[in-house]
Order: C-alpha cells, then structure tokens, then sequence
C-alpha cells in the first residue's frame, strides 16, 4: 500500500459507482467502444453448393495474392528472408552430425 492510498476512504460494501477508493461517486463516460467494421469477404460467407464455395474461395485467394504485390510488409519480409542462406536438408544433417563429433 502506498502513502497515498493509506489516507484514502473505502466507500461501504454495496456501493456500485464510485470504485472502492472514491471521494464521490462517478456516473458513467459517453465513450462507446466499438470494433472495426466488418469486411465482407468469401470465407465469412454461406453457401448453398459447394462448387460456389470453391468459386469464391478461388476468387478471393487470386485477389489477396494480387494485392500482396503492392503490400510494403509483404515486400520488406521478402527482402528480409532473400539475406538468408537456404541449405538443402541433407546438408544441415550433415552438418550438424559433425558438430555433435
């Protein structure tokens, strides 16, 4: 417990505005949180046939894949992982059973 918190007054059990340590009661903010808004897309969406839902599918994969072409994340993860060596999977083994010698 603080210094501060030690001249403080609890308000009586039963009181529901105000917080425990508060002087005066406090009515309720205006703020309202809300989420994002919804984006219609194929995966959120029902369908009667399955071959629709394939259709869909196929068409929103081909446009998210497209607009990874202009994403600035996309590229720079690009960059990032085109400084890294990639080794075959037999090499690594290889290695790594010489630094276990």
């Amino acid at each position: 417990m603080t210094a501060t918190a030690s001249h403080r007054t609890r308000q009586p059990a039963g009181i529901t505005v105000g917080g425990q340590f508060a002087v005066e009661p406090h009515t309720e903010t205006g703020v309202t949180l809300t989420g994002p808004p919804a984006q219609e897309n194929a995966f959120a969406k029902r369908y009667d046939t399955l071959q629709e839902k394939l259709d869909a599918f196929g068409t929103e994969l081909e446009q998210r894949v497209a607009d990874l072409a202009h994403d600035e994340n996309w590229q720079a993860w690009l960059d990032t992982a085109a400084k890294f060596h990639r080794y075959s999977t037999g090499r690594r083994a290889v290695s790594e059973l010489r630094e276990c010698v």
